[in-house]
């Protein structure tokens, strides 16, 4: 059972601004973290498992870039549809019949409900819907969900929607995705399993493009808030670290030199860290 914690339940008292920044903090630190895990299975020597999680990766990028072009009111409702989403479990039985469920049990399903209530009573009944918190700006490009949110993004800048499109193959249970992932041996005519190295480089690159722009929207979002020239200067080093990543990363693509386009990946995340742990959002 997950318990709500009163602090994410404080949606109610932060401004709108704020509202962006905890949305873009929130997704930076994730960002952050499938990154680690993506340059673990790379490690390993795993680049479809790696694309996946790349892909969810991307999907907090179009996140990112979506709450940055949207008003911020959607970023308010974006900060609190954990809620609905718990809610609609709730109703799916996901989580038992509070009427005999434990007293524990019973209790956080009340405040489930409760501040589902009080969300829907401030920004209405679509917040019911998956993907509710995005409806009012998906539905003028004619869009639903996630797609809807791609949609949107795509009108203001380009989108990498047919390698997205290419790694859910490594997600869902499909025969595309065995296709791809049992590759053929040409030499023995078997089926390759396990650890190999075809993939590793460009995996590393897309990562390091993704993490860059969702860090790159936290700090503008940043700017915006607090106008410091501090905030320009991470701006400005940040894109000069992952530029320079990016640039040996494919250099060494080249040289088919893992170790080496691993450390400045490395050094890429490295970055990242002490950008969350150094700069002030306040």
């Amino acid at each position: 059972m997950c318990a709500v914690n009163k602090a994410e339940l404080d949606w109610r008292k932060k401004g709108a601004h704020r509202q962006t920044l905890d949305a873009m903090s929130s997704i930076s630190l994730q960002a952050i973290q499938i990154s680690d895990e993506i340059q673990a299975l790379a490690i390993a020597g795993y680049p479809f498992a790696a694309e996946a999680r790349w892909r969810t990766l991307y999907e907090l990028m179009v996140t990112a870039r979506f709450l940055h072009h949207a008003p911020n009111a959607t970023s308010a409702r974006f900060n609190c549809s954990h809620i609905m989403e718990l809610q609609r479990r709730v109703e799916s039985g996901d989580y038992g019949n509070s009427s005999i469920a434990e007293p524990k049990e019973r209790k956080i399903i009340e405040r489930i409900q409760t501040n589902a209530d009080k969300i829907v009573d401030k920004y209405g009944e679509k917040m019911k819907k998956p993907y509710g918190w995005a409806v009012q700006e998906i539905e003028v490009v004619g869009g639903r969900g996630f797609n809807g949110i791609h949609q949107y993004v795509s009108v203001f800048e380009s989108l990498d929607i047919a390698r997205y499109a290419a790694a859910s193959h490594h997600v869902h249970a499909g025969r595309i995705g065995l296709a791809k992932t049992l590759q053929i041996n040409t030499e023995t005519g078997g089926i390759n399993l396990g650890a190999r190295a075809v993939g590793i480089m460009d995996i590393l690159l897309q990562t390091v493009r993704c993490l860059s722009r969702i860090l790159e929207t936290l700090l503008l979002e940043a700017y915006k808030k607090n106008r410091k020239q501090e905030t320009i200067h991470w701006i400005e080093m940040l894109d000069y670290c992952f530029d320079d990543a990016i640039t040996e990363i494919s250099r060494e693509a080249i040289n088919y030199d893992r170790n080496a386009a691993m450390k400045h990946f490395r050094a890429a995340a490295a970055k990242s860290s002490d950008l969350l742990g150094d700069i002030k959002f306040e």
